[in-house]
């Protein structure tokens, strides 16, 4: 099959991109061919500017792959990105949701802000409209259920086992966290409260945190594997996530997480509560990473076990190559 792939960018340091990847390397290697339709290069002239306030970046997606649509077997559209593809054989692929982002965030998202997440919210309905709709976590399903859209089955993302794997290295770091850098989304609060309190975290973010943090700069991709088995348990606090890549990254290397009950966390507490934290109190995050130090060797264990049992990448492949013969031949 020849397979498009609509997604707003072909190279950003985000998890969509880095599924696409892993995506497209799945697809290839059983012998269907791959290509990415982007918003890269595209300059907006006249009336254009006003349906991307209208509609965003879908719109210039939705214009590119118009007149070549005929030439794709099947197409998987990130999110939105399904906006405006008219296509027989369209899987429309969540790994978020803006309404549930506007709704986790309500604290601090301004009217303004609420708005345009509701606007886009709509978008993301139009999007998901005739489509074969999969989520990358049973939390994204049940927002986009509750929001009006009918979801088809959830695959979770997953990690390279044999890339991400426990190193033999000498003293670790105490703790580490992983993400861009939203004060409150990413929950660096609650990292700069238990920093306050002692704990020495280590922060691999796009801008430099409080001075209570520490601050990383430089990690590429390709070097994650070496950075997460520097340190001894991943703190993430995130507020709203659709699965979190980062948290099963470090646990595919032995790293014990402590994280909140949203995205990979509502499944993960079924296995392992100890890593998961009900709300954004710091002393609960405390009392988990002394608890999970009590017991080091067992939870470093138990988390390279769960990410082998759930998130393997060649469960992913399979559940993947079986979703897309059987959306091709609908």
């Amino acid at each position: 099959m020849k397979i498009a792939i609509i997604t707003p960018y072909r190279d950003y340091a985000g998890g969509v991109e880095s599924v696409n990847r892993i995506l497209s390397d799945i697809f290839e290697e059983a012998g269907h061919s791959v290509e990415l339709i982007t918003t890269d290069g595209y300059a907006a002239k006249g009336w254009e500017r006003v349906m991307l306030r209208l509609i965003g970046l879908p719109y210039i997606t939705a214009k590119r792959f118009g007149p070549i649509a005929q030439q794709y077997d099947l197409v998987v559209a990130n999110g939105e990105f399904g906006w405006g593809i008219d296509h027989p054989h369209v899987i429309n692929l969540f790994h978020g949701c803006y309404r549930g982002y506007r709704d986790y965030l309500r604290q601090i998202v301004t009217t303004k802000q609420y708005i345009m997440l509701t606007k886009a919210a709509w978008v993301q309905r139009q999007s998901a409209k005739g489509k074969y709709v999969v989520t990358v976590s049973e939390f994204v399903r049940q927002i986009l259920v509750s929001d009006g859209v009918r979801v088809q089955q959830v695959i979770p993302n997953c990690v390279d086992t044999d890339r991400f794997r426990p190193l033999a290295q000498g003293g670790r770091k105490p703790y580490l966290f992983v993400g861009s850098y939203h004060y409150y989304a990413k929950g660096f609060d609650v990292l700069e409260a238990l920093a306050a309190r002692g704990l020495s975290i280590d922060c691999v973010t796009n801008q430099r945190p409080s001075e209570l943090l520490g601050w990383v700069k430089g990690w590429a991709n390709a070097q994650m594997p070496s950075l997460y088995n520097g340190y001894r348990l991943l703190v993430f606090p995130s507020r709203f996530e659709g699965i979190g890549l980062v948290p099963l990254e470090a646990m595919a290397c032995g790293l014990p997480v402590v994280m909140g009950s949203v995205g990979l966390g509502v499944e993960l507490k079924k296995v392992l509560p100890e890593f998961v934290v009900e709300g954004d109190d710091p002393d609960d995050y405390s009392k988990k990473i002394r608890h999970i130090e009590a017991h080091y060797a067992e939870y470093a264990e138990k988390a390279r076990e769960y990410v082998e049992a759930h998130h393997s990448y060649a469960l992913f492949a399979r559940l993947w190559l079986e979703t897309i013969e059987k959306v091709a031949n609908a």
